[in-house]
C-alpha cells in the first residue's frame, strides 16, 4: 500500500471521523450506525468476524432475525457509501464479515498504535491522536478500545514528558 497514492483510502477514527480519498475528502452518506459498524470492522481487521456476533453487538435488543436483516441493510449501505475500488474494502461470506486486508487503506488508530510502540515514535503518535476513537458515539462496543487507546495516549505522553525532563 502507497502512502499517500490517489487511490488510497485515510481513515481517521481518532476524534471526528474523516475521510479521504488520495487529496479529496469523502463525505459518506449513511445511517448513524454504519460509521461504529465500520469501525469496528476497522478495529477486528485482523479477522472476519461471524455474522451473527456482530448482529448481536450491534441489535442485541432485536431477534435474531431482524438483527441480521439489519446487519445485511447496513453492510449494503456502507458498501455503497465507500468509494469504488479495485478490491473491495468489505468480505463478506455467509457466515462471516471482515475487512478487506488487501484494500488499499491508510487508518489513524493502526498509525497512532505503531507509532506508539516505538521509542522515537512517541511524539509523533501523539500528534496522530486527534482525541478519542470516534468521540461523539456512545456504541456500547466502542468503549473498551476507545480506553484502551486513550490509555496508550496517555502513556506515550506521560514517557515523553519523562523524556523531556530529564533532558
Amino acid at each position: 500500500m502507497t502512502p499517500d497514492s490517489p487511490t488510497q483510502l485515510r481513515i481517521h477514527l481518532l476524534g471526528q471521523p474523516r475521510f479521504t480519498l488520495g487529496d479529496e475528502p469523502l463525505r459518506l452518506n449513511m445511517r448513524p450506525r454504519c460509521l461504529p459498524l465500520l469501525a469496528y470492522l476497522l478495529l477486528h481487521r485482523d479477522r472476519p468476524i461471524a455474522r451473527t456476533t456482530l448482529a448481536l453487538v450491534f441489535w442485541a435488543d432485536e431477534s435474531e432475525e431482524s438483527a441480521r436483516t439489519n446487519l445485511r441493510r447496513h453492510l449494503h449501505e456502507i458498501g455503497n457509501a465507500l468509494p469504488p475500488s479495485d478490491e473491495p474494502w468489505i468480505t463478506t461470506t455467509s457466515d462471516a464479515v471482515g475487512w478487506n486486508s488487501a484494500a488499499d487503506v491508510w487508518l489513524d488508530v493502526e498509525e497512532f498504535e505503531r507509532l506508539a510502540n516505538t521509542v522515537d515514535g512517541r511524539a509523533p503518535a501523539v500528534e496522530t491522536y486527534g482525541g478519542d476513537l470516534l468521540e461523539n458515539s456512545y456504541d456500547e462496543c466502542l468503549f473498551a478500545p476507545r480506553e484502551r487507546l486513550r490509555a496508550v495516549y496517555l502513556s506515550a505522553l506521560y514517557e515523553l514528558v519523562v523524556e523531556r525532563r530529564a533532558a
